[in-house]
C-alpha cells in the first residue's frame, strides 16, 4: 500500500491547518489560495501540488468542522440513563464544543448566508448517522411509564440547538447589552452556567404537562 512520506504529510496537514483558521475567520469567498500558502509557509506552486483548488480544501475543512460542532450522539443514547439524562447531556457537551470552537458559530452564519443547500446538506448528512429510532423507543417506554410526555423529535432538536448556539451567535451584541459579559472570563462563567440553565429547561420541557 502506498504511504505518504512523513514530510508530505506534515505539509498537508500544514496546509490544511491553515486553510481551516482562515476559512473560519474569512469564509470561502474572502479566502485566496495565495492566503492559504502564506499562512502555510509555502509558495502556492507547491499548494497547488496539494490541493488544486480552494474548494477542494473547503470541502476537506467542513467536514471536520460539521464533525467538531455536533457531540458524540451516539455515544450518549448508548447509556444506561433516562432520555431526559440523555438530552441533558447532550446538549452540555453541545455547549462545551462550541466554547472549544469559538469561531464554527459565526462561520456557519456566514456559510449558510452564501451557500445553504451546501451547509444543510453537510449538517443532514451528519444528524442521519445518529440513531434517532432508540430516541423513539426509549420515549415511548418513559411515556407508558409516565415519567415524560411523547414529543416531536424534531422540536427537540431545535430547542437544543437553539438554545446551545444563539449565545455563541449573539456573543458581540451580548456583550454590549450586558456590560457585566464585556470579558472573556466573565462570558465563560455566563457559558457554564448556561449548561445548567439548559438542562433546567428541557428537563421541564420533556415533563408530563400534570407532573
Amino acid at each position: 500500500m502506498n504511504q505518504t512520506p512523513p514530510n508530505e504529510q506534515n505539509t498537508e496537514q500544514r496546509i490544511f491547518n491553515a486553510a481551516q483558521m482562515l476559512f473560519l475567520k474569512k469564509g470561502l469567498t474572502d479566502t485566496t489560495m495565495q492566503d492559504i500558502a502564506d499562512m502555510a509557509g509555502i509558495s502556492r506552486t507547491a499548494l497547488h501540488y496539494y490541493f488544486r483548488n480552494k474548494e477542494s480544501l473547503f470541502e476537506k475543512s467542513l467536514n471536520k468542522l460539521i464533525e467538531n460542532i455536533l457531540p458524540d450522539i451516539d455515544k450518549t443514547l448508548k447509556k444506561d440513563i433516562s432520555l431526559t439524562e440523555k438530552i441533558c447531556e447532550i446538549s452540555c457537551n453541545y455547549i462545551d464544543q462550541l466554547s472549544n470552537n469559538e469561531l464554527l458559530p459565526g462561520f456557519m452564519i456566514m456559510e449558510l448566508r452564501r451557500n445553504p443547500k451546501e451547509i444543510i446538506s453537510f449538517v443532514f448528512n451528519e444528524w442521519t448517522t445518529i440513531d434517532f429510532s432508540s430516541i423513539k423507543q426509549q420515549m415511548e417506554k418513559e411515556v407508558e411509564e409516565g415519567k415524560i410526555r411523547r414529543f416531536d423529535i424534531s422540536q427537540m432538536v431545535i430547542n437544543i440547538m437553539g438554545l446551545c448556539v444563539f449565545p455563541f451567535i449573539c456573543e458581540p451584541i451580548l456583550k454590549d447589552v450586558f456590560t457585566t459579559l464585556g470579558n472573556r472570563e466573565t462570558f465563560e462563567h455566563f457559558i457554564e452556567k448556561r449548561k445548567q440553565l439548559v438542562s433546567e429547561m428541557l428537563t421541564l420541557w420533556l415533563q408530563k404537562a400534570d407532573s
